[in-house]
């Protein structure tokens, strides 16, 4: 057989094969949508335009009524059934162009992202107001919107004080009936609550804001989140000392399997012991911590009380606006609190589809290690905004803090503004900005930028490679394209709600603030720690400061479990010093262990070692501030040993016991340690045994 004859023979064998093979063929070609290869073009070309349209995030009507021709052949399912007006086009002919070219609307469908950016007064906030009207006001004049979205914003102002305080402009959707609360920090509370409370333009028939302080609970208080108070960045170098204590006892405690609470944690830290330089460093973060924690948890402070109803309920058409102005906080500590309350507003995503703004996010996503944090967070909701459901809504005055949003972003709104740099960071990062516009003639770079500077007030170019707002008709054929990489420039509308962002003039009149002496305080209450004994009480009273509670006293707070609070609020380093006494009792018994053995006589009940410790500390505290006003320093045997007496009194009904002697040795161990007399005791403290 000649070569020749084996390559027919061979050609012949593969058409057998093919012929076999048609009906699988078939079966690929049902799952392509190749134009070449499926013989369905034009119904596949519908299916794909239908598609492309309904995931637009900004659209024309023009580009609406050629979609649903194109939805009418395929299914009767409307394509976009929440949208709401934008703003109209200013780059197209009038006298050509169907007033349906015109109106832009934002599809309140599918999620997406935005960033707006631009200068001062140029109409960032009132374009973010838009967006976040198209959300939540279900009657909307201006779009249909059936099932309402749950928002969330966050605001910073950096420059605050008690009569000077830039509220957050979201706050006037309530003059549409949208329910807005207002989550604050507890320290600036009464501030702002007189702020949010006195809104100018807002009727008094019509409902205000309501401010409640922000306050987390043992059930929002997870490992993540404590982790995130404590400033700890994992990509930062400058990273406390202290983290590494406290990472490895969350890790303990995560290992362990046990429940997080912040009771346990604080029990493990006072167990451990810590460098002078560290414990101070993480006492003044803890006191940040304490501050945003409910009365509950730190019953100890004086601080305002928690609101009656759940402030981390978010339903549908509400919005909360986690406003962090506070002369006590820095931009680290909002960015801190801002990424817990975001992980918190999407745990309960299933609800309902949610919205997330950040309202002048310059003043706060910085380039410091929490700013980085809650900017990667926020990036990462953005790659799984289609998966979660929530649309993130960026507005600042400088694009060069948060490129990465940018890149990620569906739609760009660039407002007026005349910095170079800021025009190179976007030329870098949206290619529409390279100098092609979606009008007839094009730009060039220059002419971009001259056509930036030149925008009213309210004005942008708006940059979405998926908008759908072209139509193509060709042979009886209805096409939409894609804004792609060019842009189009946009007049937005006016506000559905009161417009708050409105600059005061010299020739304005001023707004009539109410004083702050009368503000009521009736919406915010106080909770009160244990009430203290004044210095003018103890002097008059002989034995209160040999006695921290009567026996009666005792015996009902140890019946009941319930802590003495008043002295640990005057100390707070007694709990910890009380354990590091019980740690340095332990390594002086397992040394010397002839000195460890219990007595079986003198029986004396009491709870635990730790019981002793800390009744023992809160003898030691009120000892001290009476040889402090009395100038003396330290106690004789005798003064001992009446205080011991007094001290085994406290010991009664408990279903444990321990010797006398085991009792002593301890009490007097922390006694002597806290007023400074060791010399008697040092190295011969026996451990507290407990029996049964």
């Amino acid at each position: 057989m000649s070569i020749f004859s084996y390559f027919r023979q061979d050609r012949a064998n593969n058409n057998v094969k093919t012929s076999h093979k048609a009906p699988d063929i078939q079966r690929f070609l049902d799952y392509t949508t190749s134009s070449h290869l499926n013989s369905q073009v034009s119904a596949s070309s519908d299916k794909r335009q239908c598609d492309a349209f309904a995931n637009a995030p900004l659209f024309s009507l023009a580009a609406q009524t050629a979609a649903e021709e194109l939805s009418c052949r395929t299914s009767n399912a409307q394509l976009i059934p929440q949208y709401g007006l934008i703003g109209t086009r200013e780059d197209v002919d009038e006298l050509t162009a169907a007033p349906e070219d015109q109106f832009i609307m934002a599809n309140m469908n599918v999620p997406w992202s935005a960033f707006i950016c631009g200068s001062q007064g140029a109409g960032k906030s009132h374009t973010l107001s838009c967006l976040l009207e198209a959300c939540l006001i279900q009657n909307n004049p201006t779009g249909t919107l059936s099932h309402p979205i749950a928002g969330l914003v966050f605001h910073f102002d950096k420059f605050t004080s008690d009569s000077a305080t830039q509220i957050c402009e979201a706050a006037y959707l309530c003059s549409a009936g949208i329910p807005v609360k207002v989550l604050v920090a507890p320290s600036n509370i009464w501030n702002m609550d007189s702020k949010y409370r006195d809104l100018p333009g807002i009727a008094e028939d019509r409902p205000h804001p309501q401010v409640a302080p922000l306050y987390l609970d043992d059930s929002k208080l997870s490992i993540s989140t404590l982790l995130k108070l404590m400033a700890f960045d994992s990509t930062g170098s400058g990273t406390p000392l202290y983290m590494e204590v406290v990472t490895r006892i969350i890790r303990e405690i995560s290992m362990e399997g046990s429940h997080f609470t912040y009771g346990l944690f604080k029990d493990r830290l006072s167990a451990t012991k810590l460098f002078q330089t560290q414990e101070t460093a993480l006492n003044m973060r803890l006191q940040l911590l304490d501050t945003f924690l409910t009365p509950e948890l730190t019953p100890h402070l004086r601080k305002p009380s928690a609101a009656e109803q759940d402030i981390w309920d978010f339903q549908p058409g509400t919005l909360t606006i986690v406003d962090l102005s506070d002369p006590f906080l820095s931009s680290d500590d909002a960015c801190s609190l801002f990424s817990i309350c975001l992980s918190i507003f999407l745990e309960e995503r299933y609800n309902c589809s949610r919205v997330v703004a950040l309202d002048e996010a310059h003043k706060f996503l910085t380039q410091s290690g929490a700013a980085n944090v809650l900017t990667e967070d926020l990036t990462s909701v953005v790659r799984q905004q289609r998966h979660i459901s929530t649309r993130v809504f960026t507005a600042t005055q400088e694009p060069t803090l948060s490129s990465s949003l940018i890149n990620l972003s569906n739609a760009t709104f660039v407002h007026r503004f005349s910095s170079p740099a800021w025009f190179r960071t976007l030329k870098g990062h949206l290619t529409g900005a390279m100098g092609k516009s979606d009008s007839a003639s094009p730009q060039q770079e220059s002419d971009v930028f001259q056509s930036i500077t030149e925008l009213q007030t309210g004005e942008a170019l708006v940059f979405c490679p998926t908008a759908q707002t072209r139509v193509l008709r060709e042979k009886n054929t209805v096409i939409n394209q894609s804004l792609g990489s060019r842009f189009m420039r946009v007049m937005m509308r006016k506000r559905v709600t009161f417009d708050g962002g409105v600059s005061l003039v010299a020739t304005a009149k001023p707004h009539a603030t109410r004083p702050s002496h009368q503000i009521e305080n009736g919406r915010i209450k106080m909770h009160n720690p244990a009430p203290r004994i004044s210095k003018k009480e103890k002097t008059n009273t002989p034995n209160s400061n040999t006695l921290p509670l009567t026996q009666h006293d005792r015996h009902a707070q140890t019946k009941n479990n319930i802590p003495d609070r008043s002295l640990q609020a005057r100390n707070p380093q007694s709990k910890r010093s009380s354990s590091n006494q019980v740690t340095s009792s332990s390594l002086s018994t397992s040394q010397k262990p002839d000195q460890a053995k219990v007595a079986t006589n003198n029986k004396v009940k009491v709870k635990s070692r730790k019981q002793i410790i800390s009744l023992a500390q809160r003898y030691a505290d009120r000892l001290a501030e009476q040889k402090s006003r009395d100038h003396t320093t330290l106690l004789n045997e005798p003064e001992r040993q009446s205080h011991l007496m007094t001290f085994k009194t406290t010991f009664e009904q408990e279903p444990k016991v321990c010797s006398t002697s085991d009792v002593k040795h301890l009490f007097l161990s922390v006694l002597g340690d806290k007023l400074g007399d060791l010399n008697n005791f040092k190295g011969s403290y026996p451990t507290v045994v407990e029996t049964k």
